[in-house]
Formats: C-alpha cells, sequence, structure tokens
C-alpha cells in the first residue's frame, strides 16, 4: 500500500503543477518589473563642465602670470598700473574658476557613484543596496591604530 499512496501522492503533484502551469497570467502572482535604467546624463555633464573650467582656470593662470610679467617690465606709470589690474583680474577669474570647476568635479562624482536616486514606482520594492552604489564613514581599529574607513560598494 505505501507504493499506491506515493503514487496518488505523484500524481496529485503533477495536477497540481499542470493546474498552475496552464493558470492564466493574472491569476500568478506579479513578478516585479524590470527598473527603468538610471541616467546619469547629469552626472556626465558636470563632470565634462568640472574638467573644462579646471583646464580653464589654468590658462587663465597663466595669462595673468604673463600679465605680471609685463608689469615687472613696464615703466609707464599708466601702462604698469593697467599691467597689474590685468594680473589681477585673471588671478581672480582663475581662482574664481577653478573653484567652481573643482566643485562640478565633486558634485559629478557625487551624481554619478553615490546619489541613489528617488525610487520610482516599479522598484519601490527594491532596496537601496540593489539600485545602485552604497557609501558609509565609521571608524576602525587596524594594526596600525584607529582610523577612519570609508566604506563604498558599487
Amino acid at each position: 500500500m505505501p507504493l499506491a499512496r506515493t503514487s496518488q501522492r505523484l500524481h496529485a503533484a503533477l495536477v497540481l503543477v499542470l493546474f498552475l502551469l496552464a493558470a492564466p497570467p493574472a491569476a500568478r502572482a506579479a513578478e516585479p518589473a524590470p527598473a527603468p535604467p538610471v541616467s546619469h546624463q547629469a552626472a556626465h555633464v558636470a563632470l565634462g563642465v568640472g574638467a573644462g573650467l579646471t583646464v580653464a582656470s589654468f590658462v587663465l593662470a597663466e595669462a595673468g602670470d604673463r600679465a605680471y610679467e609685463r608689469y615687472e617690465g613696464e615703466t609707464d606709470p599708466d601702462r604698469i598700473e593697467d599691467a597689474y589690474d590685468d594680473a589681477a583680474r585673471y588671478d581672480r577669474l582663475a581662482v574664481a574658476t577653478l573653484l567652481v570647476g573643482q566643485a562640478s568635479l565633486l558634485y559629478g562624482l557625487w551624481r554619478r557613484f553615490l546619489h541613489d536616486p528617488e525610487p520610482r514606482s516599479a522598484d519601490a520594492g527594491i532596496d537601496a543596496a540593489a539600485r545602485g552604489a552604497t557609501w558609509s564613514i565609521g571608524p576602525r581599529l587596524g594594526p596600525d591604530g584607529p582610523a577612519l574607513a570609508l566604506d563604498l560598494r558599487f
């Protein structure tokens, strides 16, 4: 009799599997739709602008150096003042361009690798670790003593 009981169980299991496979798609458990790809266009634009402004700051600094050399070589008081004003203006522009360029580079890196976009309806059930990069900063005790560790996961 154990053989008959096993045969009945096997038959019932096969009927159940066939029933589940033949069930209409609406009756099956809905699978989550794949999350739409996240656009990194803003990050790439910020990185490009940051790189361009950083390079431009070096060009402006070089122009400021040339204006200062002109200032040092001039003997006419009016031209001395103009050369000095040019050097100071180029130096201020170089500093401002460098600061904005570096800030743009940092923003682009943050936006590309660390920014966690807001969940959309398609991926609302997915946790942050499954959507993208995560990071944390914390104390660590190593063989060389205490340290501060940055944990960045992609």
